[in-house]
C-alpha cells in the first residue's frame, strides 16, 4: 500500500486515519477527499490508489452510492476497505456485495486494523 485514498467526511477522522497510517508506514501517500462525488472526480484524474479508505454515512454522496458508481469507472480494480461507524448488518451485507469491497471494519482505525487491511489486501 503505497497510496490510499480517504474518503470519510469527518477532519477528525481523517486526521486520526492519517496519524496511525503515518505510524504504520511512512511512506504511504494519503489521498483526502469527503464525500464519494468529490471521491469520483479524483479518480477521473488517473489516479490510482493502491486501497480506498470508505466511509458510508456522508453527505452529497455516501459510501455505497459511491460504490455504485465505483463499479463502473476504469479505476475499479483498487480494493476498497469500508472504515464506518455503522455497524448495522445491513450496512455491512450491502457493502460486501460489491466486489472492489474486500473488508469491512468499524471506526476508529488502529494499528492492529491497519495489520488485518494490510493482510487482506496483500492476499489478494
Amino acid at each position: 500500500m503505497k497510496k490510499i485514498l480517504l474518503v470519510d467526511d469527518s477532519e477528525a477522522d481523517h486526521f486520526l486515519s492519517e496519524s496511525l497510517i503515518e505510524v504504520f508506514d511512512p511512506s504511504v501517500t494519503i489521498f483526502k477527499t469527503y464525500h464519494g462525488k468529490e471521491a469520483l472526480e479524483f479518480l477521473k484524474t488517473n489516479f490510482k490508489p493502491d486501497l480506498i479508505l470508505l466511509d458510508l454515512n456522508m453527505p452529497l454522496m455516501n459510501g455505497l452510492q459511491f460504490l455504485e458508481n465505483y463499479s463502473y469507472t476504469r479505476q475499479r480494480n483498487a480494493p476498497v476497505v469500508i472504515l464506518t461507524s455503522s455497524e448495522l448488518n445491513t450496512d455491512k451485507a450491502d457493502a460486501l456485495k460489491f466486489e472492489a469491497v474486500k473488508l469491512f471494519i468499524t471506526k476508529p482505525l488502529s494499528l492492529d486494523k491497519l495489520r488485518q487491511i494490510n493482510g487482506v489486501i496483500n492476499a489478494d
